[in-house]
């Protein structure tokens, strides 16, 4: 089985953590972008993800090393073998994805971003998985919009027989690991964003996994 690299991020974490998160996508990422605006010091970095149009990712994210070392981990592995990458997150941000995905890099680096309110997921074939996290439920369900690119049956089954909190994300996760499997470099790289994520979710945030395969 061919080896897949995984990497926990949150949209709720930059809100949480300020520069110790990774930012995908997500409800808060125009927020950040007018807070660049009017705090220069709040530095935010746009990083254009992937190599194959039909499969570009984008990622926000400060300018904690730490941070920008997975960023560019996952951008490297998108490019160098050609392979696409999926995001999971909250599902009330599926519209921000889409529009993120098809806005101009220039656009978003001048932050300039804006929502167009008219979005045809029909058309929308973006090589995204989209997910939702509840927070009083503590769990993940598929949002399956038309062209998405879904993950197995088998793999969501596995998922939602587990609460995402704590001990309970942790048996989720271990029950889809050998699918989903770690190098010691980048476990190290994202541990912090790991334990943003857990804390966005027990703060009733939102949280996802972007997984290249």
């Amino acid at each position: 089985m061919a080896r897949r690299k995984v990497f926990v991020v949150g949209t709720t974490i930059l809100g949480l953590l300020n520069r110790e998160g990774i930012l995908i996508a997500g409800d808060s990422m125009s927020w950040k972008l007018k807070a660049k605006q009017a705090n220069p010091r709040n530095e935010i970095k746009v990083h254009r993800i992937g190599g194959d149009p039909g499969y570009i990712l984008l990622a926000i994210s400060g300018s904690n090393f730490m941070t920008d070392h997975v960023l560019v981990t996952l951008r490297n592995l998108v490019n160098e073998e050609h392979k696409k990458g999926r995001v999971m997150t909250s599902g009330g941000c599926a519209r921000d994805i889409y529009n993120f995905l098809n806005t101009d890099l220039n656009e978003l680096e001048a932050s300039s971003y804006n929502m167009p309110k008219d979005v045809d997921y029909n058309t929308f074939e973006c090589g995204v998985l989209v997910a939702m996290f509840e927070p009083d439920l503590r769990n993940v369900c598929a949002v399956r919009r038309p062209g998405l690119y879904l993950a197995s049956a088998e793999d969501w089954d596995k998922i939602n027989e587990f609460e995402i909190d704590g001990a309970g994300y942790e048996k989720a996760f271990d029950a889809i690991s050998p699918s989903y499997a770690y190098d010691k470099e980048m476990e190290d790289a994202i541990v912090q964003v790991e334990e943003g994520m857990l804390a966005a979710s027990k703060s009733g945030g939102s949280g996802g996994i972007i997984t290249i395969d």
